[in-house]
């Protein structure tokens, strides 16, 4: 995900318990990844950061939102969000997480 433009990378992945797949399309719905805007994204990501405030001794959740029409809607956060597909996808996933939260 780029962050700054909303937009999706090129591939999809499963997480390793799905069979760990990568996809450069969605296996149900056929959409491409690469380049797909995220209608919302700057929303959901503030909301995400917005509902953090809350759960300030938490400094890793994993945050579940859906795109609604309207916007961006809280589902769940979970403490043990598994940073798996991260540390397959990002280059130097680890070593950028312990910058902010080392």
């Amino acid at each position: 995900l780029d962050m700054e433009k909303g937009r999706l990378g090129k591939h999809g992945f499963t997480r390793p318990e799905h069979w760990g797949r990568k996809y450069a399309r969605h296996p149900d719905t056929g959409i491409l990844f690469e380049g797909y805007d995220i209608p919302w994204c700057r929303e959901a990501i503030d909301l995400a950061m917005k509902l953090h405030r809350f759960y300030y001794a938490n400094y890793s959740i994993g945050w579940d939102l859906a795109i609604a029409e309207s916007g961006p809607v809280f589902i769940e956060a979970n403490r043990g969000w598994g940073p798996y597909v991260h540390l397959i996808v990002e280059d130097q996933f680890v070593d950028k997480f312990f910058q902010f939260f080392g």
